[in-house]
């Protein structure tokens, strides 16, 4: 699986469609990559591993995540 990648640079072209596809892709993936925000690139790398770790994980054991009431 990839997780999709979005720019904020591109945003600035066509604000609604952005909003829709990055909220599309929240529903559908959970996660999400962006670039165009100055965020040093060790922190987005150990965001990586983490969510790869996650994504990773048995089924039961990323069960243990959920928080009952927050469907």
């Amino acid at each position: 699986m990839s997780i999709p990648k979005f720019d904020l640079r591109d945003a600035q072209g066509d604000t609604a469609g952005f909003a829709r596809a990055m909220g599309q892709a929240f529903h559908d993936y959970g996660f999400i990559r962006l670039t165009g925000h100055g965020i040093p690139q060790n922190v987005i790398e150990a965001a990586d591993k983490a969510s790869e770790d996650f994504f990773n994980l048995p089924d039961a054991d990323k069960d243990n995540y959920w928080i009952r009431g927050q469907e």
